[in-house]
C-alpha cells in the first residue's frame, strides 16, 4: 500500500511538471507570434476597437470624449462617436480584461496568458474526470493546435472567453460532484464573465450546461448547486443593459447596431447584409465553410484528419450512454465509464461518469456551432473563430478516442502501457508534424497580415517626439492601424496621429493649439506647415 502511495504522488509530481512544461511552452510560442509575426499591434478592426476600450477602461472611464473634431482623423473602425462620447462597439467583458494589460504597459500579453491557462485548465480538467493521461495529451492536442497558436499572439477575445468556458466546466464538475453550491455559484460566475466577453457564444455554451443540470437536478444535493449557478448571469445581463444604457441610449441596443443597424442575430430583412436578410441557407453555407477550415485549424495534422478522433469519441459516448440507458452495457464497445485497470497506474479521482460528461464536451464544442449559423458571416479570421471556444472540448474528445483506441489494442494483446503511449504518441507525432508544416506556414503568411505593419511607426518613434501631432497619408485603413492603436482614446500622448485629408487638416491643427503639427510620408518626416504649401504649390 505504501509503494501505491508512492507511485501515485511520484505520478503527480511529474503530471505536474509536464503541464508546467506545456503551459510555458504555450506562453512563449504566444510571446513569440504576439512579437514576431504580429508585432505586437492589431491587424483586425475587432482587435484595434477591443485595444481602444481597454485603454478607455485603463483611464478609468466607460467612453471617451469626442474628439474635437471629425473622428476620421484618428480612423479606428467599430467605434462610434455620436458626438458627445466615443466608444467600441463590443460589449466590455475582454476589453476588461485587455486593461489590466493595459496598465501593466504590455497588452499584447494577455492572450499569451489566456492562452497558456487554457492550457492548464484543459489538463485539469482531463485529469479530473479522465485521468492524468488523457488530461495531459488533451493540452498537449490545445498546446499545439494551429488555431490557438494564431489566437494567442492577436487582441481577439477567444482565448480570453476559452479560459471562462473551461472555468465553468471545471466547476460545473465539481458541483456534480460534491453538491456544492459553491462551485455552482463559480458557474454563474464564469458564465457571467463569458456573456460579458462574448454574449452569443455564452448563450450557446449554458445550453449543454443547462440541459446537463436538468439531468443532475434529480440528484438532491445538486439543486442547491444549480440554483446558486443562475445569480451571476442574470446580473450580467443586468450589467450589460446597464452599459448598452450608457453608450447606446438603449438598454436593448448593442453597439453592434449602431455600428451597423444590420449587425444582428436572426433571420430575414435587417438581418446581415443583402436585401433579403440573413436565410437558413446562409447560415448553412458559412457553417460548411468552417467546418472545412476546421478540418485544418484545429490540430494542424496532414490530410485534414483533424476531426476524425472527435468523432470517434463523440460517437464512443453517445452510443455507450445509450446503452447504458438501455440498462445494458454494450459488449463490442470499450468501459469508457470505467476505471482504468491497475495495470496502468492511473485513476480516476471524479465520480461524474466520463462519458456522460464526453456528452457533456460534445454540446459545448457542437452548441456554438449551431448558433452561429444564425449569425450572417461566418467571421473566419486564424481559423474559424466562433467555433473557438470549443477547441478544448474538441481537445478532451480526441483524447478520449485515443483512450478508447488504447483500451482495443489492450483486447488484442498489447501491453497496457504500450497501447496508452502509442496512442497517444500517435497523436502527438500528428501534431508536431503540422506544427513544423502547415502551421509553420501560417506563421508566414499572417506576417504584415492586410499589410499592416509598424516599421513606419517605429521610426517616428525613433525620433522621440515631444507633445507632437503627426499627419500620416494612407490609401487604406490598414495603413494607419499601427498608429491608430498608438494612440490614445483621450489624445493625451506625447505624439498623437492622424489620418491627412489635405487642406481641411488645417481644422486638427486649431483645434490642437499646442502641439507641433507634422507630416509623416515616405520615410520623411516635414513640418506640417512646409507640407501645407508644398502641397498648395502642386508638390505633394
Amino acid at each position: 500500500m505504501s509503494r501505491m502511495r508512492c507511485s501515485a504522488s511520484s505520478l503527480d509530481r511529474r503530471a505536474g511538471w509536464l503541464t508546467a512544461v506545456l503551459m510555458v511552452c504555450t506562453f512563449a510560442i504566444g510571446l513569440w507570434v504576439a512579437t514576431s509575426v504580429f508585432e505586437r499591434t492589431p491587424h483586425f478592426e475587432d482587435e484595434g476597437a477591443y485595444l481602444f476600450q481597454a485603454k478607455t477602461l485603463a483611464g478609468g472611464q466607460l467612453t471617451a470624449d469626442s474628439p474635437p473634431v471629425d473622428d476620421a482623423y484618428f480612423l479606428t473602425p467599430f467605434l462610434i462617436d455620436d458626438g458627445e462620447q466615443w466608444y467600441g462597439k463590443y460589449t466590455p467583458g475582454y476589453p476588461a480584461v485587455l486593461a489590466v494589460g493595459e496598465v501593466a504597459g504590455a497588452p499584447w500579453l494577455v492572450n499569451p496568458l489566456a492562452a497558456a491557462l487554457a492550457v492548464g485548465l484543459t489538463v485539469l480538467l482531463g485529469t479530473r474526470v479522465y485521468g492524468r493521461r488523457t488530461g495531459l495529451l488533451a493540452g498537449a492536442l490545445l498546446a499545439l493546435s494551429p488555431m490557438a497558436l494564431l489566437h494567442s499572439g492577436t487582441f481577439f477575445s477567444h482565448q480570453v472567453a476559452l479560459c471562462w468556458t473551461l472555468g465553468a466546466l471545471l466547476a460545473a464538475e465539481r458541483a456534480w460532484r460534491t453538491g456544492s453550491h459553491r462551485a455552482g455559484t463559480m458557474v454563474g460566475v464564469c458564465l457571467a464573465a463569458l456573456m460579458l466577453t462574448r454574449p452569443l457564444t455564452a448563450v450557446a455554451v449554458a445550453a449543454p450546461l443547462a440541459v446537463a443540470a436538468a439531468v443532475q437536478v434529480r440528484r438532491h444535493r445538486c439543486r442547491r448547486a444549480i440554483v446558486a449557478a443562475l445569480g451571476a448571469p442574470l446580473m450580467a445581463v443586468g450589467v450589460l443593459m446597464l452599459y448598452n444604457l450608457h453608450t447606446t441610449g438603449s438598454a436593448t441596443r448593442f453597439g453592434y447596431e449602431v455600428y451597423w443597424p444590420f449587425d444582428r442575430v436572426g433571420f430575414g430583412p435587417g438581418f446581415g447584409r443583402t436585401p433579403q436578410g440573413h436565410t437558413l441557407a446562409g447560415g448553412w453555407a458559412n457553417t460548411q465553410e468552417n467546418l472545412r477550415q476546421l478540418r485544418t485549424w484545429l490540430f494542424g495534422w496532414p490530410g485534414g484528419l483533424d476531426l476524425l478522433p472527435v468523432a470517434i469519441g463523440a460517437v464512443v459516448a453517445l452510443v455507450a450512454v445509450a446503452a447504458r440507458m438501455r440498462g445494458r452495457r454494450s459488449a463490442t464497445l470499450p468501459a469508457v465509464d470505467a476505471a482504468p485497470s491497475a495495470a496502468t497506474t492511473e485513476a480516476i479521482p471524479s465520480s461524474v461518469n466520463p462519458a456522460g460528461f464526453d456528452l457533456l464536451l460534445l454540446g459545448v464544442a457542437v452548441a456554438p456551432i449551431v448558433a452561429h449559423v444564425a449569425y450572417w458571416t461566418n467571421g473566419s479570421a486564424f481559423g474559424p473563430r466562433y467555433y473557438f471556444e470549443g477547441l478544448s472540448a474538441m481537445a478532451l474528445l480526441a483524447a478520449r478516442a485515443a483512450h478508447h483506441g488504447a483500451t482495443v489494442l489492450r483486447r488484442v494483446g498489447v501491453r497496457p502501457r504500450r497501447a496508452e503511449w502509442g496512442m497517444a504518441g500517435a497523436l502527438i507525432t500528428l501534431s508536431l508534424v503540422g506544427l513544423f508544416t502547415t502551421t509553420a506556414d501560417r506563421f508566414d503568411d499572417s506576417r504584415n497580415f492586410y499589410g499592416v505593419s509598424t516599421d513606419g511607426l517605429r521610426a517616428v518613434e525613433a525620433l522621440h517626439l515631444r507633445n507632437a501631432l503627426v499627419f500620416v497619408p494612407i490609401e487604406e485603413w490598414t495603413d494607419f492601424e499601427p498608429y491608430s492603436a498608438a494612440n490614445s482614446p483621450f489624445l493625451d500622448t506625447e505624439v498623437v496621429y492622424a489620418v491627412r485629408f489635405g487642406a481641411q487638416d488645417e481644422r486638427l491643427v486649431a483645434a490642437m493649439p499646442d502641439r507641433t503639427p507634422y507630416v509623416w510620408a515616405d520615410g520623411v518626416l516635414t513640418p506640417w506647415a512646409e507640407a501645407a504649401e508644398a502641397a498648395e504649390a502642386g508638390d505633394p
